[in-house]
């Protein structure tokens, strides 16, 4: 049984999008082990003068190193006495179930910032939300599907600008551009790292112009 193409078109815009939310939630978290990997090392090394102030900080070997951050990251696990008793179910499952019914339903807040606005009600940019700052907003294109759906709409001309390792250096940390283009029947997303513009990726998904430069700066960061 053959699937028809529009279905078909649908099922696929469907799961780029899923991917796209999925890579755009990646890059948060490996952009917070990286601040958090920062911060360790500046700990460690106040903790190591604390301890001894006449140290030579280029006298520390690596197993004092590893030492100190494991001290300082390291996480006390919660005694026993406090992780609360399971219940068995009895024979007939009826306390089991009976708990899932009364589990309280938990609403989230969505909290919605607040942007300053020019005369004509547009947002001022430069405008920094979470770890993306948009420098320009684009023009929605409204005859093509392509370009809109029901999560997402990418505007011809939008650009992003966030920051991330370099695939030149890993200890670095540099801006990448995102931009949105005109690809015709459907965008095309590229971007380009600020330490090396000759190696912008162009892709016709954000997964894929992104993916290229996450294999790359931490393929070279564990080698």
């Amino acid at each position: 049984m053959s699937v028809p193409l529009e279905k078909y078109k649908a099922i696929k815009r469907k799961l780029r999008e899923e991917n796209e939310f999925l890579a755009s939630k990646l890059w948060k978290f490996k952009t917070r082990i990286l601040q958090l990997e920062k911060e360790r090392d500046v700990l460690a090394f106040k903790v190591r003068k604390a301890i001894n102030p006449a140290a030579d900080p280029d006298c520390i070997s690596d197993s004092d190193d590893s030492i100190s951050a494991a001290t300082v990251t390291s996480t006390p696990i919660a005694p026993t006495s406090n992780v609360p008793s399971i219940k068995k179910e009895g024979k007939d499952g009826k306390e089991g179930k009976e708990s899932r019914k009364r589990r309280p339903v938990v609403s989230k807040t969505i909290r919605i910032q607040k942007y300053d606005m020019d005369d004509s009600g547009r947002p001022i940019l430069p405008l920094t939300t979470g770890v993306m700052t948009i420098v320009a907003l684009g023009e929605v294109v409204f005859d093509r599907p392509a370009y809109h759906t029901e999560r997402y709409i990418y505007p011809v001309g939008f650009k992003s600008v966030r920051s991330f390792m370099s695939i030149l250096d890993p200890e670095k940390v540099v801006n990448y551009t995102c931009e949105v283009q005109d690809g015709g029947d459907a965008p095309k997303f590229v971007v380009t790292p600020e330490d090396c513009p000759d190696k912008a990726i162009s892709a016709i998904s954000l997964t894929g112009a992104w993916s290229p430069f996450f294999k790359g700066t931490f393929s070279s960061s564990t080698t």
